[in-house]
């Protein structure tokens, strides 16, 4: 999978502002009073890893409780234990300049794609290369980060932010190392802030090697200080998406070893210096509200800042539906189980009722039984007390007789 990450260098305007020892309710106090002074910074604390996984979550629901906006973005540096959480609202100028390129990238790939021969190689690299958004990158005990936007295959992601540049640097080669092979390739692209006068890309790429190799190492595409821009370009591989196994050869990136020996392939998108230097220029012109429509030499197929907004209110439309006929459909099945439960309860409750109706019926049987077996014993008593009677009757005759 490629990656794209976009950052600023520090130029007091993002700090990592330490908070360790302070408590919990301190932390989300800070990050209240820096955004309502204006400061745009990223706090760091040593935590434990077991308890990074929902620090942020935690942060983000006070901030719900306190009408906040949640952070920014929150991650876990394994290696060292720290957390940091970027409290940085995102600027014009990174928003278009992450727009711009994800745009050019996702054109640039799917005129590719469509020229593929094989039907069945073109169906399985559409199927698989996936839109993230700001998907997180995470593996337990290994790294937990989060991206401004991904493409890659299901269990991929593609990271971008926005920090300074060593902490970028670090984080760029942790995701080589710690995503085990899921991530094969990370873009940098180096915006300087506030000031807009200066931008740069990077890219490192899994080879082969355990900690990548840098291909492009902040190589500026654009410096108003110069009079002739550089010429160059990122190339990228069907396989920094997907990851090499199964891809045929002329789609995969030469790894270290084949490179030294001389291997080269060419690449299947191209991102040229022109290309992104023009992306940056009309991010920088929206940012500095001097930009006017037709301006960037956009392509006629790339997508403009309009037609990108109103795609995603659509797909936030069709989720919104999705998600309420999800809700409609399962509080119709709730209510059907409802109705089918209470249906079994009348019915359980009946056969209680039949069963102590016929309990009741056998008991006042047996009582009847009983009571005609005692009058049946009774009677049978005053016979045979009867027959006594008559027969001691009938001796005192037969006494008379003889005295008479």
């Amino acid at each position: 999978m490629a990656s794209l990450e976009s950052k600023s260098e520090s130029e007091s305007c993002i700090d990592i502002v330490s908070v360790d020892g302070y408590s919990f309710d301190q932390i989300v106090q800070h990050i209240v009073n820096a955004r309502r002074d204006g400061t745009e910074s990223i706090i760091s604390l040593h935590c434990p890893a077991d308890a990074a996984w929902d620090l942020g979550v935690r942060i983000d629901e006070k901030l719900v409780e306190l009408d906040q906006i949640k952070i920014h973005r929150f991650e876990y540096d394994y290696q060292s234990g720290i957390a940091y959480i970027d409290i940085m609202p995102e600027t014009n100028l990174h928003f278009q300049m992450l727009a711009g390129t994800h745009n050019h990238t996702e054109i640039s790939l799917a005129r590719f794609i469509a020229m593929i021969p094989d039907a069945a190689l073109r169906q399985r690299i559409v199927g698989e290369i996936l839109d993230f958004g700001t998907a997180d990158i995470a593996k337990e005990g290994k790294i937990l980060k989060q991206g401004d936007f991904a493409f890659g295959t299901i269990k991929n992601k593609l990271p971008s932010l926005s920090e300074p540049r060593s902490h970028v640097e670090r984080k760029v080669v942790q995701y080589i190392e710690c995503a085990e092979g899921d991530i094969q390739a990370t873009i940098v692209l180096d915006v300087q802030y506030p000031r807009a006068n200066r931008a740069k890309v990077a890219l490192r790429v899994a080879d082969g090697t355990t900690a990548g190799t840098w291909v492009r190492n902040f190589e500026t595409i654009y410096d108003d200080d110069l009079v002739k821009q550089p010429e160059g370009e990122v190339g990228l591989y069907i396989s920094d998406f997907l990851g090499p196994a199964g891809l045929p050869t002329a789609f995969c990136r030469p790894s270290a070893a084949e490179t030294a020996a001389g291997v080269q392939r060419d690449p299947q998108v191209l991102l040229t210096y022109e290309r992104l230097r023009n992306i940056f220029l009309k991010a920088r012109a929206i940012y500095q509200g001097t930009y006017k429509p037709g301006d960037g030499g956009e392509e006629d197929n790339v997508y403009t800042i309009v037609q990108s907004a109103e795609r995603e209110r659509e797909r936030a439309e069709r989720e919104r539906e999705r998600a309420e006929r999800e809700r409609e459909r399962a509080e119709r099945e709730r209510e059907r189980a409802d109705i089918v439960a209470d249906y079994l309860a009348i019915l359980e409750e009946r056969e209680r009722e039949r069963a102590d109706i016929l309990e009741e019926r056998e008991r006042e049987l047996e009582e009847r039984k009983r009571e005609l077996e005692e009058r049946k014993r009774e009677q049978e008593e005053r016979k045979r007390e009867q027959e006594h009677q008559i027969a001691m009757l009938q001796e005192q005759v037969r006494q008379l007789q003889k005295r008479v």
